[in-house]
């Protein structure tokens, strides 16, 4: 596990850019790199893995060319929702603005693992040794990474030259990157320490926009290529919006807090301005109800599986993203230096302690890290602070209420005797005495109580008494109805059956007299017949 150390000391100004808060996690997916054997000094914040995929037939062996339609690429991400042709290309594509690669090779090729297939059951359970149904391969290339502000905040000379077109420069383009990199190198080479709320609340709006557009991108499935395209997207609109806003000095006039509010609002219109596009016309997402208010964050199940996502894989808050946050905060809070030390980083280490310096708080089972400025107040309602209650008692803050509602003997209790009539309140520690010293009025109010409880008792017994007679009488009255009701229905069953069989005597009858007569009638025709 890669654990908090210090930044290293570097003379190279352009590479002194370092965190001093570290995670385990990684862009796409970390492992765990062995700083003895990186050469270069920067901070290294964890590695990208890249997999390399091949497959084998019948009478071949492995190779890239023989994967299908369906497999991997031949260079992947973990997960295989991306692919790529070269592992130049997937370095390339991995390695976002903010980062940079320790060095141009790899540092660490695992040897080949083997599987039946590209399921993510079958690469988990991959060997290291060939089977006889193994009919593809892969292995990891590892490239550890660090975070650096150039690649995100300084634009290629065609960017550059846009920019100083858009600016009317009369300076060269080589003067220009040149008094812009100092410029950065000013800005963001001094003490390294920000206002830590500052840094929360900015990595918490660049976490749910990354969220949301994940969200956006992809509302069924979590994928490094959607979290990559996301994440991508952020970092260049943190780009523009520093070239456009704070190089141009657009937003001097306004206070440090107000610039960074400014800066919130402009990622929320990021995210909003997404979702209008037309393919995400039909969402009813909105990045506001959906991110910024809990009572609606909460109840969303698939944008709070998103954040887990980004706090544990994709976008880590101590491992970089509040790092690209503190670089936005001290970028918006000059000169004014409200919100991060103005000190070089030599004359805060030989001078008295730097107020926005990182600290663990000092109360025991506290994880809250913040700057150094803000220990006093939060100290002041630090659930973890040992305090001492009035009793003598050291306990947590968080434990006071249930302290003084439960275990305080100094808390006011009621007599255990209240509900039969003692209507005496005292501190806990003098109960047991008031208990000992009240016997005899605490069996007098029990005597009463029992003689009121067999008074209900008696009266609820003639009640039954009652209730059983009034029972009785209704179930001899149910009985004598329903004898009554047998008799009606067999003297109904009995005239139904008597009308019944006259009127099938009627039938044969009246089927008798239409025989004849259609006999008749018959007889009649053929006499008229003969006749003419």
């Amino acid at each position: 596990m890669m654990q908090s150390t210090p930044p290293p000391q570097n003379n190279d100004n352009d590479n002194d850019f370092v965190i001093n808060e570290l995670d385990e996690e990684g862009l796409i997916s970390v492992a765990i790199v062995d700083r003895d054997t990186i050469q270069r000094q920067e901070q290294v914040i964890g590695a990208i893995t890249i997999f390399e995929n091949e497959r084998t037939w019948v009478g071949g062996g492995f190779s890239k060319g023989g994967l299908l339609p369906n497999d991997r690429g031949r260079f992947c991400t973990q997960d295989g929702s991306r692919s790529f042709k070269t592992l130049d290309d997937a370095s390339e594509a991995l390695c976002l603005p903010g980062y940079a690669f320790v060095s141009q090779n790899d540092d660490d090729d695992s040897d080949w693992n083997y599987a039946r297939d590209f399921t993510a059951g079958a690469i988990a359970s991959a060997q290291p040794n060939k089977g006889p149904l193994h009919f593809v391969r892969f292995r990891r290339h590892q490239r550890a990474f660090y975070m650096e502000p150039k690649t995100l905040f300084l634009l290629s000379a065609e960017g550059e030259a846009a920019a100083a077109a858009q600016e009317n420069s009369t300076t060269s383009l080589s003067e220009e990157q040149a008094l812009h990199k100092q410029q950065l190198l000013n800005s963001l080479g001094k003490c390294i320490h920000v206002d830590s709320e500052a840094v929360r609340v900015v990595s918490r709006r660049l976490r749910n926009v990354l969220a949301y557009l994940m969200f956006l991108y992809n509302p069924s499935n979590i994928t490094d290529a959607v979290a990559l395209t996301a994440k991508r997207q952020v970092l260049e609109c943190i780009r523009d919006y520093y070239h456009k806003e704070i190089r141009t000095n657009h937003q001097q006039e306004e206070a440090p807090a107000t610039r960074i509010e400014m800066f919130l609002r402009y990622l929320q219109k990021v995210a909003d301005d997404e979702r209008q596009k037309a393919k995400y016309i039909l969402s009813r997402v909105e990045f506001f109800s959906t991110c910024i208010k809990k009572e609606h964050a909460e109840n969303n199940p698939d944008f709070t599986n998103r954040i887990q996502a980004v706090e544990d894989v994709y976008w880590p808050a101590r491992r970089d993203r509040h790092t690209i946050a503190a670089w936005m905060v001290r970028l918006l809070d000059e000169p004014e230096y409200e919100f991060h030390c103005s000190q070089t980083a030599e004359e805060c280490q030989t001078s008295s302690r730097c107020p926005f310096a990182i600290v663990n708080c000092p109360n025991p089972s506290c994880p809250l890290v913040l700057s150094q400025k803000h220990l006093a107040q939060h100290d002041a309602a630090c659930p973890y602070k040992m305090i001492v209650c009035a009793c003598g008692a050291s306990l947590a803050r968080q434990q006071k209420q249930h302290h003084d509602q439960k275990e305080c003997p100094l808390r006011t209790s009621t007599c255990p005797f209240a509900s039969l009539g003692c209507s005496t309140q005292c501190q806990a520690q003098h109960l047991p005495l008031h208990i000992e010293q009240e016997v005899s009025q605490h069996l007098l109010l029990s005597l009463h109580r029992i003689e009121e409880m067999q008074d209900v008792m008696r009266d609820m017994n003639g009640r039954l008494v009652k209730l059983q007679e009034e029972k009785d009488a209704l179930e001899q009255l149910v009985q004598q109805q329903q004898q009554s009701w047998s008799k009606d229905t067999k003297t109904r069953d009995q005239t139904v059956k008597t009308l019944t069989g006259k009127v099938k005597t009627i039938e044969n009858t009246n089927r008798k007299e239409f025989k004849r007569i259609r006999d008749k009638s018959r007889e009649r025709a053929r006499k008229t017949e003969y006749i003419s």
